[in-house]
């Protein structure tokens, strides 16, 4: 608790915003209560907005954080105020939330679908290395990363609506400006892995490939007739 500034729950739409409950586990709790659902980016966009510290980080509402996990992400954001560092995410079974597993290692990487995928080609990533090491995406939900350096960035596009897209332009925007994204193995997160039937709210798919086709034209000009090829219905 020494290490936090303050903790900001977003509450996006919700009939109950659980405010008291929330706030009576720490003084340092600030409850932000949407009035209608805006979606996943815009609630973190107005969660950065209210936020002081000079570190942000961004959890969500379906982890458990593991012994001593936040030490290790402010350490690289210490020594690199341009890193996106994240933590190695270990499985929570969406039927069973009091277990926990340990992940396999990888990094986040892209399909020229933009779908995200965790890997570790050709073992790259040693299973028994406590080193961060760097990662050619970022899954965009559980990272930390200095508060200027967010808002220099501009994150998020305003246009990216509901939900989907957040974490290939924080991708871009960070490595692209001069920054890097780290995995960070002695920090630990378990996150629940949610299957669409377990899912308890809806994500329109058209607005999901218009965010990924918006992202596209800016970041893929070059290369958007192979991005057409795997994704056709993103055409405009």
């Amino acid at each position: 608790p020494a290490l936090l500034e303050e903790i900001i729950f977003v509450s996006d739409g919700n009939e109950d915003a659980r405010e008291g409950a929330l706030k009576s586990m720490s003084d340092k709790v600030k409850v932000i209560a949407l009035p209608k659902r805006g979606g996943l980016i815009r609630a973190k966009m107005r969660g950065v907005a209210v936020a002081t510290a000079p570190v942000l980080m961004f959890l969500e509402a379906h982890v458990i954080v593991n012994e001593g996990w936040l030490p290790p992400l402010l350490q690289r954001v210490a020594l690199n105020p341009r890193v996106l560092a994240m933590p190695t995410l270990d499985y929570i079974p969406a039927d069973a939330w009091g277990s926990y597993y340990m992940s396999s290692p990888g990094h986040w990487r892209y399909e020229w679908n933009f779908n995200l995928i965790f890997s570790n080609p050709a073992d790259v990533v040693r299973a028994d290395s406590s080193e961060p090491y760097d990662s050619p995406g970022t899954s965009g939900g559980i990272f930390a990363m200095r508060r200027d350096w967010f808002q220099k960035l501009g994150l998020f596009d305003p246009a990216l609506l509901e939900w989907g897209g957040d974490h290939f332009e924080l991708t871009m925007k960070v490595w692209r400006c001069g920054g890097r994204i780290e995995m960070v193995p002695c920090s630990r997160v378990g996150h629940l892995f949610r299957e669409v039937q377990t899912r308890p709210y809806s994500v329109s798919e058209w607005q999901v490939v218009h965010n990924y086709a918006r992202l596209a034209q800016v970041w893929a000009a070059d290369h958007l007739h192979l991005f057409y090829r795997v994704k056709p219905q993103a055409r405009l």
